[in-house]
């Protein structure tokens, strides 16, 4: 499964709830088509609120929208997907209650992560990191790195990877090189006055090689 870009919308300080649909639209038309919705912070009506706002503006591109920790709201916004952290309920038991289309991703950290998670065979595809430094967790978990993750690559080929964490358009075609599917990206997008260019400039970056 190749997932390519990844670009997270984190609903915060940087990015407003109003201004998401706005920065959606420039992550699409910059070649994005897989786009994940983050909002720790938002209650749960404004953020069913939204996901359903941004489902359109998302399909019409072609693309796909997966909700952060949420798989009832990823349920009733008719989401493409939902992503699930170590501490969310576990993909096994999200799984019956959700249509089959419906795309399952797990934040993994360690091999022990990715184990289990392959073990269960139910998600789609691992978010797996952090593999640089990164600021978006207040208490990041330990780095995997580039060698940790082209391990993990060789490790799980059935299981496709995103990786994550302090990925920057300057790193990405280290983090391409390793056969990873897909690559997650929040605040490198964020870093300059164009969007759109960034997301471009990404995109051109992450080369995912076929395994």
């Amino acid at each position: 499964m190749n997932l390519g870009l990844y670009p997270i919308l984190d609903v915060g300080p940087r990015t407003p709830p109003e201004g998401v649909p706005a920065l959606a639209a420039a992550y699409l038309q910059g070649g994005a088509r897989l786009l994940q919705l983050r909002a720790k912070a938002l209650a749960v009506r404004p953020f069913l609120e939204l996901a359903r706002a941004l489902l359109p503006l998302v399909h019409r591109a072609g693309g796909r929208l997966i909700i952060n920790d949420r798989p009832d709201l990823a349920w009733m916004a008719e989401a493409d997907g939902v992503h699930l952290g170590q501490d969310d309920l576990p993909a096994e038991v999200v799984r019956p209650w959700l249509p089959a289309k419906m795309i399952i991703g797990v934040s993994c950290h360690n091999e022990v992560d990715l184990l289990a998670v392959a073990n269960a065979g139910v998600a789609d595809y691992c978010g797996y990191g952090p593999i640089f430094p990164t600021g978006s967790k207040a208490n990041p978990d330990p780095l995997v790195g580039v060698a940790g993750l082209a391990a993990a690559v060789k490790q799980f080929p059935g299981l496709p990877l995103v990786a994550i964490g302090g990925l920057t358009r300057q790193n990405l075609a280290e983090v391409a090189a390793t056969g990873v599917s897909g690559a997650a990206l929040i605040a490198d997008l964020l870093a300059g006055p164009d969007p759109t260019t960034a997301c471009r400039e990404a995109v051109a970056a992450f080369m995912v090689k076929p395994r």
